[in-house]
């Protein structure tokens, strides 16, 4: 499973759950601060007793109230067009403190590989392009999580 990513203008992006949750981390350290993400009208769930997400629809009130404003779902929820370009805009200072060349992960234990080195993992041409191609789809606003 992974992070599908559309906005207004029918423009898609798509990052594994790891890749997407590094992205996060990322903005973070270059200034980033979540403003939280939003629930738009269609989006309706039901939410069983034991939290598991169902099926069933369930009035949008009743949902957004357990609504914690999290971007590690693929709730259909909202990253608000200002939250989106403050997001890209830590990216793209991040980008001088990435590698051209790509850093080959050591072999390490387990434990250790949650460590990795952000800079590191989006190092090299091709994965540093896709950062600026990711980037690019931020500053055009905002946009969903599926």
């Amino acid at each position: 499973m992974g992070m599908f990513l559309l906005n207004g203008k029918f423009q898609e992006f798509d990052w594994s759950m790891h890749a997407w949750g590094r992205i996060l981390e990322l903005a973070c350290a270059h200034g980033w601060r979540p403003a939280g993400t939003r629930l738009q009208e269609s989006t309706c769930r039901f939410i069983g007793k034991d939290g598991d997400t169902c099926l069933e629809r369930w009035p949008l009130m009743r949902w957004s109230r357990r609504w914690k404003g999290g971007y590690d779902s693929n709730d259909a929820q909202i990253v608000t067009a200002r939250d989106a370009r403050a997001m890209a805009a830590a990216l793209a200072k991040s980008l001088r403190h990435i590698p051209d060349e790509e850093i080959l992960p050591r072999k390490k234990a387990k434990v250790d590989k949650e460590e990795e080195e952000v800079h590191s993992y989006f190092s090299g041409r091709i994965n540093k392009n896709n950062l600026r191609v990711f980037i690019r789809f931020c500053r055009a606003g905002a946009f969903q999580i599926r």
